[in-house]
């Protein structure tokens, strides 16, 4: 999902050198959330998907409120950056990495 995707069509974006803030929408973390599949692993907080998706409408909330902190204060959490990743085989010849993808 490109930036300009994420943000939506009624968010603000940032400009070089504007000095105008991002903010994200509800809606936006909403329609983001929906398209998550469910059955994926949880992340590092160790949520499951699912319970995000069937979570009300005060944890979309809170979401929204600390992704626009995140994005005001300019600090990603550390957590959030490490992510592992295990090759899984496609199709063709096993010994050539072409073949395979990354999960």
């Amino acid at each position: 999902m490109d930036r300009k995707e994420f943000l939506g069509k009624n968010e603000r974006s940032l400009e070089k050198g504007t000095g105008e803030v991002i903010e994200i929408e509800s809606n936006t973390v909403k329609q983001a959330i929906m398209r998550m599949k469910i059955g994926r692993d949880a992340g590092k907080g160790d949520i499951p998907i699912k319970m995000i998706k069937s979570s009300g409408q005060k944890l979309l909330e809170m979401i929204t409120i600390l992704l626009n902190k995140i994005i005001i204060g300019g600090k990603v959490p550390e957590e959030w950056k490490v992510a592992i990743l295990t090759s899984i085989h496609k199709n063709g010849d096993k010994r050539k990495c072409e073949n395979y993808r990354g999960i």
